[in-house]
């Protein structure tokens, strides 16, 4: 029921034991607000927020609830954590700039109803609740509809990504930069960003995902 695909191998030497504590930080301290970017505010890519519980201590609770997960959301759920160790051993190393190691890219497929969506929600908690992270800072859930983002707690692709909903709204926002040039607000929204969650992301279409892809670059 399940097909987890992944792009890399890469960080299958990483202890996925390894306590969360390692993942703590300072408290966040804001970027300064510049131009028309000034209404996203983001903490510097170097302080975390202290995590709540541990990485062992969240295990043991998502196992204990009414509705754990199988085998198959669970693999996705150590892939992640796992990624998230690399991450944070290229941060205390300072060595993210001469990384080798490519980003992680999973595709998690299966029938209606057999949980992808509740995967996105432990994933959710994941970052929150042991890694620290902020949503829409560090990680950001999409989806192609309305319907589809309010359940996962995140935002439409064309809302997060920028991506205009007509020829003639591209042209006005072309034109409105020509105009004023300022702060990319996209540049705002990515600085600190490490995760990119789309549900349903074989509705969201090749060309959407292609202008939000080239906005990120």
């Amino acid at each position: 029921m399940w097909d987890l695909s992944t792009a890399n191998k890469n960080s299958s030497g990483i202890d996925s034991s390894c306590d969360a504590a390692g993942f703590q930080g300072a408290s966040t301290e804001d970027v300064p607000a510049q131009g028309s970017a000034a209404s996203v505010v983001q903490p510097r890519a170097d302080m975390l927020p202290k995590v709540k519980v541990t990485w062992e201590q969240w295990k043991k609770d998502l196992f204990a609830g009414q509705k754990p997960p199988t085998a198959e959301q669970w693999r996705v759920l150590e892939e992640i954590f796992k990624r998230g160790a690399v991450e944070q051993q290229e941060l205390t190393n300072n060595s993210r700039k001469r990384s080798i190691i490519e980003p992680l890219r999973l595709l998690v497929q299966g029938l209606p109803g057999a949980g992808k969506s509740q995967v996105i929600q432990w994933i959710r908690s994941l970052f929150e609740d042991v890694l620290g992270y902020t949503h829409a800072t560090e990680f950001i859930c999409v989806a192609s509809m309305n319907t589809m983002a309010a359940l996962i707690g995140g935002m439409t692709l064309h809302t997060w990504g920028e991506i205009p909903r007509s020829d003639e709204m591209s042209a006005l926002k072309a034109a409105k930069f020509r105009d004023k040039a300022d702060v990319s607000t996209m540049f705002v929204k990515c600085q600190n960003l490490r995760w990119i969650l789309i549900d349903e992301g074989s509705s969201a279409g090749c060309e959407n995902l292609g202008i939000m892809d080239a906005g990120m670059r």
